[in-house]
């Protein structure tokens, strides 16, 4: 069985507890990292600047650590350095806040579809009965099959989890359909994003990807592809991927080559 820990890490307990890559962990190296204590420096810097002295005199988004130095000097050290603390700890705070809520909301969403034993199908109006395929654990864990199971058509799973070669995941909503005898799957995601992005024109993600922008319509595309892929390996034709950000309705494009790439690039990686 593939099981899911509190800590979200996946295991499956047939294999002498084998551990899998998370989906999501696996995709955020595809990011260009830029640490907090740099943004907190560049908002204190344009704070004592002013936002339209430093838009004017760093419009780019790329990070210029040495730019940053020479501004802290005329602007003065101590304040900037007072007022990079002050904002870190906000940072802290409201990733908490923000953590909970996002958790909460998310909860909320997921026990709506259980107590009403229905749930939104195909961006339309239809209804289909709800059946749950988790099992959860004495210890509190999550576990399901190690690979998707012949779905029973017109049934809608929640939380289901998949496994492929080395990595594994959690889709909050699965619908498999038959249609003349070929086996259809639509998945849908809960997300709590505050600021929901569809472009980003400063940067882009990280090679294999890197012709792809970094926001949140294509890293969330990239998330149920991978999902998605997942079930295609198991005989699945991909009907459909959207996401529901708290009520907005978005269809994502399934990047099948993106995830292909993505799978080469991570086997190339364990050669090294």
């Amino acid at each position: 069985m593939l099981q899911r820990t509190k800590d979200h890490k996946y295991v499956n307990t047939l294999l002498l507890n084998h551990e899998y890559q998370s989906v999501t962990k696996v995709l955020e190296t595809y990011k260009d990292p830029v640490p907090q204590q740099y943004w907190a420096w560049a908002k204190a810097v344009e704070a004592l600047m002013g936002t339209v002295e430093y838009k004017a005199k760093r419009p780019h988004w790329k990070p210029d650590e040495m730019w940053l130095s020479e501004q802290s000097h005329l602007l003065g050290w101590d304040k900037v350095d007072a007022l990079k603390a002050e904002i870190l700890q906000g940072y802290g705070l409201a990733s908490q806040e923000g953590l909970l809520k996002g958790t909460l909301h998310h909860d909320a969403e997921e026990t709506k579809d259980l107590k009403n034993k229905q749930t939104l199908h195909d961006l339309n109006v239809e209804y289909l009965p709800v059946k749950e395929c988790q099992q959860i654990t004495p210890e509190g864990n999550i576990s399901w099959p190690v690979a998707p199971a012949d779905l029973i058509p017109g049934y809608v799973y929640l939380e289901y989890g998949l496994c492929l070669d080395r990595f594994a995941g959690t889709a909050d909503w699965v619908y498999p359909q038959l249609i003349q005898g070929a086996k259809f799957i639509s998945i849908k995601d809960h997300k709590t994003d505050k600021k929901f992005t569809m472009s980003n024109g400063l940067e882009n993600l990280l090679y294999p990807v890197n012709h792809l922008q970094n926001c949140s319509f294509n890293r969330y595309a990239l998330q149920l592809s991978f999902y998605a892929y997942m079930f295609e390996q198991q005989g699945y034709i991909v009907k459909d991927l959207w996401i529901i950000n708290n009520t907005a309705i978005k269809v994502l494009p399934y990047l099948r080559k993106e995830i292909i790439s993505i799978l080469e690039h991570q086997s190339s990686l364990l050669q090294f």
